[in-house]
């Protein structure tokens, strides 16, 4: 389902035009204060943004939520919002409580490569940057883990090329450098394997493995291939060869630099065996410089510089907050709940500093970055003498009337909204049978776009396509599940799908209703 197309009425809203007026910064950075949107309208406002400010300028945002459902409920928005070919990606919390020894899951260490490794797009000397750019949602939770930083991570992704030599050993080393780990046949990300002269990788941020073939010591031809099935994809799969192939690290905490770290413990008392489990069980890995579960455990040691997300951002960035108050409230929460783990731990190994980023720590550096925030909360003063500005684009929306149920009423509405000729569009799970008591009611239901059986002329057409039964002369309305464009003035569309509340979209400026958007919550 994705509603990308009801966007571009956006661009008939004055005020929504300052506002991308005064990120895009022609005039100088202005300060903005909170645009105290209401919830159900932020996520078509981001969208927006994300298409007339990301996009041209090819830089990526950041939107940052207080707590790890919302950053779910964020993400399940933008994708009904945004257009097709958007790349939207969610920075995942950690699998284990702070301070809590263990393994993190290998869906959420490929989810927060997937992320760091965009984010290095274009700043990394021998990748472009990423077009379309990136949109990261993130919980405050996945944004304070401290983790590599940026320059290390750029130093450490690999770059290999068709027709470029290719030193197999140093390379394979290399590798295992960075956290991917030898197999027998390659099936996981982060996993690589060597057969004579052709060597499987399977990147961590990549969406496949890649076969690569070795002619002497020169890299001849590169594929992608099927994991499950071992087979190379060729232009009959649609899949062209690559030219390159880019490898970034396989885990945020390099095993060679793990490696180094242990060794300053080399004169440090090991606790008694009595206290197992322990970190002690993971010395020998951690001195063997291997990648095993628990590495991720030690990221507050063994870089002395942790950072957060902030650090992989370009500065042409845009860093967006839900609620600024928010954040801050939740985040003292969590590092409470860490202290609280750290103190019920039998052992932590010597140093061990939180690996969470407190609030203060980081508040500061986030305010920097000027922050649109969509809700309630001021990030920073602005400066003295400066006059913040105030974006009035919360006038935009009315809130949707509530029918708690009633059809009749809901029918009256929409005959009325018809007769003034303003858009509709009525978004559900039970859209079909919605659309079914439009019909019955009297509603026109011939779509002349893609009908399964062409039913007769209409000179007044609704977006919803219609099958007519020649046998008994009955229709069975099908919503749409996609709305590319917008619809035309006058008309009702049922989609079949959820999101959390509609709203109407009113141009103020002459009172004229651009869009009804109905939801289950109505």
């Amino acid at each position: 389902m994705n509603v990308s197309g009801l966007l571009d009425l956006f661009d008939q809203i004055p005020a929504f035009g300052q506002l991308t007026h005064a990120l895009a910064g022609d005039d100088g950075l202005q300060s903005l204060l909170p645009l105290e949107l209401v919830k159900g309208t932020r996520p078509p406002v981001v969208a927006q943004l994300y298409r007339r400010i990301a996009t041209a300028r090819r830089a990526p945002i950041l939107l940052l939520t207080a707590k790890v459902d919302s950053a779910t409920l964020w993400h399940q928005a933008l994708e009904t919002w945004l257009p097709s070919g958007s790349r939207l990606l969610r920075l995942s919390e950690p699998t284990p409580l702070p301070y809590d020894r263990g393994p993190w899951s290998d869906r959420t260490r490929q989810a927060r490569l997937n992320v760091f490794a965009g984010l290095i797009a274009g700043q990394h000397p021998l990748i472009p940057a990423a077009d379309p750019p990136l949109l990261v949602v993130s919980s405050i939770r996945a944004f304070l883990q401290k983790t590599m930083p940026k320059r290390r991570f750029i130093a450490a992704t690999r770059v290999i090329r068709t027709g470029q030599s290719l030193d197999v050993d140093k390379t394979i080393a290399g590798w295992m450098d960075i956290g991917y780990e030898p197999a027998s046949v390659v099936e996981a990300s982060g996993q690589f394997s060597r057969r004579g002269g052709i060597i499987d990788i399977f990147p961590a941020a990549a969406a496949l493995p890649v076969r690569i073939e070795l002619f002497g010591d020169e890299v001849d031809t590169m594929r992608y291939f099927d994991p499950a099935t071992q087979r190379s994809l060729g232009t009959a799969d649609g899949y062209d060869s690559p030219e390159g192939v880019v490898i970034p690290p396989a885990r945020e905490v390099l095993p060679s630099v793990a490696r180094d770290f242990a060794e300053v413990w080399a004169d440090e008392t090991l606790p008694s065996e009595d206290s197992l489990p322990s970190w002690r069980d993971d010395l020998e890995q951690l001195r063997q410089g291997a990648a095993f579960p628990n590495l991720e455990y030690y990221m507050p040691l063994v870089y002395p510089r942790p950072v957060t997300l902030l650090d992989y951002l370009p500065q042409d960035a845009l860093v967006i907050v839900d609620d600024w108050d928010e954040l801050g409230t939740v985040a003292g929460e969590l590092i409470a709940h860490a202290e609280q783990v750290a103190a019920e731990q039998a052992a932590l190994p010597p140093g061990y500093r939180n690996p969470l980023f407190t609030w203060e720590e980081i508040a500061s550096e986030l305010a920097w970055w000027q922050p649109l925030i969509l809700g309630d909360g001021q990030a920073v003063d602005p400066p003295e003498g400066e006059e913040p500005v105030y974006i009035e684009l919360s006038e935009a929306f009315d809130p949707g009337p509530r029918y708690g149920g009633q059809m009749r009423p809901f029918l009256n509405q929409l005959r009325q909204t018809r007769r003034e000729g303003e858009r509709v569009v009525v978004f559900s799970r039970q859209a079909t049978r919605l659309a079914e008591l439009w019909g019955e009611d009297g509603g026109t239901l011939i779509r002349t776009l893609e009908p399964l059986v062409q039913a007769g002329d209409s000179d007044t057409i609704d977006p919803i396509v219609t099958a007519i039964d020649a046998g008994t002369g009955r229709s069975g309305v099908l919503p749409l599940e996609t709305l590319p464009d917008v619809p035309p003035s006058g008309s009702i569309t049922f989609v079949q799908g959820s999101l959390a509340e509609g709203f109407i979209l009113v141009r103020q400026e002459d009172h004229h209703v651009l869009l009804h958007l109905l939801t289950d919550a109505e």
